[in-house]
């Protein structure tokens, strides 16, 4: 088989033909010039194709700090976290986790970057007007942004 597609892949499978034809009915249409040794190839190899092509979702965060020394305290910052992850959207939902008081992570995971960052930083602003609100404060301990799987690995060990 690997000598039936490297004769001539550009011909057989241009860029463009791979991309919008690997799921629906234009998948036979950029095969049809191949015969495959055996039966199986086909569905393997554009089971392989869909799932190379499928995006990966990008994980969004930022790590604050939230204290409230009012008398509301606890429940300032509850509200305000709770407040923070209201301003999820479908595609983009927000969670809130405790590192350890009063250290927070707001982790978002969306496939658009660019509103994953905006969905977060008006997560963390939420929280920072809430908790202000009850005299309390909020401070960026790391800014909103893209985490990468080795920033992930140096920041949890």
């Amino acid at each position: 088989m690997h000598t039936m597609l490297s004769k001539s892949p550009s011909r057989i499978l241009s860029p463009y033909s791979v991309v919008c034809g690997v799921n629906g009915s234009q998948s036979d249409n950029v095969f049809a010039g191949l015969t495959m040794p055996k039966a199986n190839v086909l569905p393997a190899l554009l089971q392989q194709i869909a799932r190379r092509l499928t995006p990966q979702p990008a994980k969004i965060r930022a790590d604050i700090e939230v204290t409230c020394f009012s008398y509301d305290g606890i429940d300032a910052i509850k509200t305000a976290l709770l407040q923070g992850e209201k301003m999820s959207t479908e595609l983009c939902p927000i969670k809130v986790k405790l590192v350890a008081p009063p250290l927070y992570v707001v982790v978002a995971n969306t496939l658009d970057k660019e509103m994953g960052l905006a969905t977060v930083r008006s997560g963390v602003d939420k929280i920072r007007e809430v908790v202000e609100s009850f005299s309390g404060e909020l401070t960026i301990k790391m800014e909103v942004r893209y985490s990468t799987p080795f920033l992930r690995r140096v920041l949890t060990g």
